[in-house]
């Protein structure tokens, strides 16, 4: 996946999780260099979710619910500090 590619598949799934500009800009982070592996695992999270649950409302709503597992901290709130790849392994274990 190019750069271009990326970026409108992370837009189209930020928009079906409601984000705000700010959360965008928090997910993509400050650097160019780790952009790519950023979205990359974004869109992990989004496929996870949607094999998980039945309904693609419930997979985005998923993110915004607090979570036992992380401290009763939503997973949007684990990614917007940085711990994307936390999010991303917790949802393959859940997968299985």
């Amino acid at each position: 996946m190019n750069q271009i590619e990326a970026l409108k598949e992370f837009k189209k799934i930020s928009s079906e999780w409601a984000l705000s500009e700010a959360q965008e800009s928090a997910l993509l982070g400050p650097d160019d260099l780790h952009r790519l592996e950023r979205i990359a695992c974004v869109v992990s999270i989004y496929k996870s979710l949607n094999i998980i649950f039945s309904s693609s409302d419930r997979a985005s709503a998923w993110i915004k619910k607090p979570n036992d597992y992380f401290g009763g901290e939503t997973s949007l709130d684990v990614m917007l500090k940085g711990e994307v790849q936390k999010v991303k392994i917790y949802l393959k274990a859940q997968e299985q």
